[in-house]
């Protein structure tokens, strides 16, 4: 689920211990120091842990999360499925305020466990939910997609075995 504000995200976090996992890029260590500094004034709790890369992310997430049911993701897990990579448990709520884009719309659609946080100031180009997602009630009325190659002799054939193909989940700012 994509939210607009900083505030409501902060507002979250202020609640009780946060587990923050930081990309170690510029980006993302400029990102955890201004919101270091805030967390320090106001005297909230949290768990640092630099990370570098998906393996890192994972490990990190599975070490560290039995202790905080607030994580942060903070210049990361925007392009990746993060209920699928880091199964969460169910009363866990994931943070991402991420730079690099396209995201994922698993994260951009998940209402239960993942707050994608994106300025109002970007627009997003993001696919209506019906036009990604296909209903595997309705793939048994459908004909597989049809499509037509040429035999060795020159002649056409059809090919019903090949399958549809299905559209990359991800949003772009426009």
């Amino acid at each position: 689920m994509i939210i607009n504000s900083y505030l409501e995200m902060y507002k979250a976090i202020s609640q009780e211990r946060v587990l923050v996992l930081v990309n170690t890029s510029v980006d993302g260590v400029c990102a955890w120091r201004i919101l270091q500094s805030m967390l320090q004034v106001d005297d909230i709790q949290y768990t640092l842990v630099p990370i570098d890369g998906r393996s890192q992310l994972e490990q990190a997430f599975q070490t560290h999360s039995s202790q905080n049911a607030l994580v942060l993701l903070v210049d990361c897990g925007g392009n990746l499925n993060i209920v699928e990579t880091l199964e969460p448990v169910e009363d866990c709520m994931i943070y991402i305020v991420d730079s690099h884009t396209p995201y994922d719309l698993d994260n951009v659609y998940d209402g239960n466990n993942v707050r994608l946080v994106v300025p109002s100031s970007c627009d997003l180009e993001v696919p209506r939910y019906e036009d990604i997602y296909e209903d595997d009630s309705d793939d048994e009325n459908e004909e597989p997609n049809k499509k037509r190659r040429k035999s060795n002799e020159g002649e056409e054939e059809e090919d019903s075995l090949i399958p549809k193909k299905k559209k990359v989940p991800t949003a772009t700012l426009r």
